[in-house]
């Protein structure tokens, strides 16, 4: 099972110098597009190495979510 990492660090290797910030994470997180969802401990939020990002208006939504969900270790 991979450890998990903060959801700051998964943001910058999503989009390398321009990562989005702390408010839009937040926002992509209540609004269900990381899949799979990521766990808060304490103040902080943690996400594995096979997160991702998904829109719901996405017509491959359904698709994506489910790939992530099978390469998440339980």
């Amino acid at each position: 099972m991979s450890e998990p990492i903060p959801l700051l660090v998964w943001a910058k290797r999503l989009r390398g110098d321009y990562p989005p910030s702390r408010k839009t994470l937040y926002r992509w997180i209540a609004a269900g597009k990381i899949f799979p969802r990521p766990e808060k401990k304490g103040r902080d939020w943690f996400v594995t190495e096979s997160t991702i990002y998904v829109d719901p208006s996405d017509p491959e939504f359904h698709e994506k979510a489910a790939r992530a969900l099978e390469s998440s270790p339980q």
